[in-house]
């Protein structure tokens, strides 16, 4: 096992070994415990221990496969060996000694790698190939798991190589695979779980099979954008969770439900409001902040459609957030700002008059409205803070209050401490949700919309966006336009 040296030996006589006491300390046990060492440079300490001690480099290849692994089947230097790099959980990007171990016992199981001592691609491949075959699950990191069949099965029970099947085919036209290659393809990929920016053989499979239901993607072995949308559709009509991850309830659909029954393109009507433009595939596909794409840029159109003013640069930021949640506000549903299907029917199946994407205030003057005051402030929350900015891209804590009080025809000044001149200050017993909230620090440099229970609504520069939150202690006042 590990040996701690007494004293600085680099100049003492022997051969050099890596010390990973101090890069990799054990967490538990598995085959003779386990250490981390991810994708660092696995060298660690050099230590210089006598010749005696040294680890000697024995191959394991000669031994009977699927010998039990036990110490009294080996020498102290092979069980040394053993014990030394099964101890350590390897991942790709490391180097050093352990993975050179690794490779010469996946070449054991006919990898053919070069030995190298790097974890490379192609040591990752067999690493999951003996994965794949061992039944265990594959992620391309050594652990106990792993260890486990590297030194207690044969060669010929785990191999550290898949078994020769027919590629899947690399058009983006649907093909219809025979029944045969389909099967052992589902046996060779299934097991994997393929997410945003896989790549490989599986990905190329799972191309094929949402192109075999519709989907018209490239096959080309990126999980890319348009793979994962794609994903998305399909769980979506499947009726599972919606998160682009394809693991085995997603797997479970591609191979046990018909096309026609769960299809990887969207369940799509023509918009009731606006032309479909070609864009009607992209109905159903759940989006959410963050994304980016065609999809986006035909849901920011239809919701301009509806009065959103928003730009069309297929970028899913705090503007079409806003827009989206004021749709969902006006329509009575959730307003969670990710347009899923109860959003895409909205948008789909009722009028622009009806469900506008802008916030629908009073434009009297004596338009003060708790109710809808308080669920346009909301439908802000997190738009980022901009220092003088009174925009649904940006905004600072006096942009909000102006952005809310306009839409409601109330005319307030620009800054903090005007908005509280330019009020009434009331007892806190007379206030009500939509009054404002204001904090004498600074004179007057911060104020926020009150809705209720203690609460205020403000975009705040040490937030860096528009929260929601308690009402904190300092000198404070309550504002009222009513």
């Amino acid at each position: 096992m590990f040996q701690a040296p007494s004293r600085a030996t680099h100049r003492a006589p022997g051969r050099a070994v890596v010390n990973y006491r101090g890069i990799a300390a054990p967490v538990g046990r598995g085959v003779g415990g386990v250490a981390v060492l991810g994708a660092v440079t696995a060298t660690g300490s050099l230590v210089a221990i006598p010749e005696a001690e040294a680890l000697a480099p024995v191959e394991l290849s000669a031994l009977a496969p699927g010998a039990p692994i036990a110490p009294t089947e080996f020498s102290p230097e092979v069980q040394r060996e053993i014990d030394t790099y099964t101890a350590l959980v390897l991942r790709p990007g490391a180097r050093g000694d352990a993975i050179t171990y690794l490779q010469n016992r996946l070449n054991d199981r006919g990898a053919g790698l070069p030995v190298d001592g790097y974890y490379n691609v192609a040591t990752r491949k067999a690493v999951e190939a003996v994965q794949t075959n061992g039944g265990v699950t594959v992620d391309g990191a050594v652990g106990p798991s792993t260890w486990d069949l590297l030194v207690n099965t044969s060669a010929e029970e785990v191999p550290a190589v898949l078994p020769e099947a027919a590629p899947a085919p690399r058009t983006t036209e649907p093909a219809a695979a025979s029944t045969s290659s389909v099967g052992s393809d589902e046996a060779r990929y299934a097991p994997q779980v393929l997410r945003y920016g896989s790549r490989g053989e599986a990905v190329s499979f799972l191309q094929a099979r949402l192109n075999d239901r519709g989907a018209g993607i490239p096959v080309d072995g990126r999980f890319g954008p348009a793979t994962r949308s794609a994903v998305r559709t399909l769980q979506s009509n499947g009726g599972v969770g919606v998160d682009g991850v394809v693991g085995p309830v997603t797997w479970d659909i591609l191979f046990n439900t018909g096309a026609d029954e769960v299809p990887a393109k969207a369940k799509s009507s023509a918009p009731a409001t606006s032309p479909d433009s070609g864009g009607s595939s992209y109905v159903g596909t759940v989006l959410r902040y963050g994304d980016r794409g065609a999809a986006v840029t035909y849901l920011q159109a239809r919701l301009n459609d509806r009065g959103a003013d928003i730009p069309e640069d297929g970028r899913f930021g705090p503007a079409t957030r806003a827009s989206v949640r004021a749709l969902q506000s006006n329509a009575g549903i959730s307003r969670d700002g990710v347009v899923g299907p109860r959003t895409w029917d909205v948008l789909v199946n009722s009028s622009a008059e009806d469900v506008p994407a802008r916030s629908t205030g009073s434009t009297q003057a004596s338009g003060f409205n708790s109710k809808t005051m308080v669920a346009q402030a909301k439908s802000y929350l997190g738009t980022p803070y901009v220092w003088g900015g009174a925009s649904s891209s940006g905004m600072d804590c006096s942009g909000l209050v102006k952005l809310v009080y306009n839409a409601h025809g109330i005319e307030v000044p620009r800054v903090a401490r005007n908005q509280v001149y330019g009020g009434r200050i009331i007892p806190k017993s007379e206030a009500k949700p939509g009054d404002l909230v204001a904090f004498s620090s600074g004179n007057w440099g911060h104020i926020g919309i009150y809705i209720g229970n203690g609460q205020i609504i403000d975009a705040g520069n040490s937030k860096g966006r528009v929260v929601q939150r308690d009402i904190w202690n300092s000198p404070h006042v309550y504002v009222t336009y009513r």
